[in-house]
């Protein structure tokens, strides 16, 4: 396994665990990382793609019993999302944040902001389906059987039921689901303030 990154990406980080006092042993892929937390153990003969929703891109990858598989970046995630409902609305950005953070798509809401939001959710729906569509393409002695959703705009409300239509009508078996990347850390007053900063990172 080879991962590169822009010297001075990891020239930053070095100096930042330096002066903070530690040692540092490692650098690996934050996919890698996120595989851990969010997974557990690898299942034979099963598959999950994660996608991890943040603020500009969206990345999505699959973790099998191999290991990690490639990744893909996409650059739709909750910023675009807040700029569609921005658009939709005709009002600033900050008041269209709040609005996908209460609102989100969940049935009953805000009709505008919910139509907004589909478009981009659809299309995020579209990304995921392509890179399963091509894991089951590369290896399709493995079943892949659920789709972990995790980063700061997996919060918004309906997200993962839609995704599940969405994703259901051309995938027979998928689930979706919210993932928590604090699930296997213990529950300690830093973790909750982490917890608390990534759900804002809506």
């Amino acid at each position: 396994l080879y991962a590169v990154a822009p010297w001075y990406a990891v020239r930053q980080y070095t100096q930042a665990v330096r002066r903070a006092g530690f040692t540092l042993g490692m650098l690996g892929l934050e996919a890698d990382a996120l595989s851990r937390a969010l997974l557990g153990e690898p299942r034979k003969g099963k598959a999950t793609l994660v996608a991890d929703i943040g603020h500009r891109t969206t990345t999505i990858f699959v973790r099998d019993a191999s290991g990690l598989r490639a990744t893909f970046s996409r650059p739709l995630a909750g910023a675009s999302m807040t700029e569609a409902v921005a658009a939709a609305k005709k009002i600033t950005v900050e008041k269209a944040e709040a609005l996908k953070r209460k609102a989100g798509v969940k049935d009953g809401g805000d009709a505008t902001v919910r139509q907004a939001l589909v478009k981009k959710i659809t299309d995020l729906a579209r990304s995921i389906g392509e890179v399963a569509g091509w894991y089951a393409r590369v290896l399709p002695e493995t079943t892949l059987d659920e789709v972990a959703v995790t980063g700061g705009t997996s919060e918004m409300p309906g997200l993962v039921a839609m995704l599940q239509s969405l994703l259901s009508a051309d995938y027979e078996g998928l689930t979706v689901r919210q993932a928590d990347p604090f699930v296997r850390v213990a529950d300690t007053v830093l973790v909750k303030k982490a917890r608390a900063a990534h759900k804002a990172a809506l």
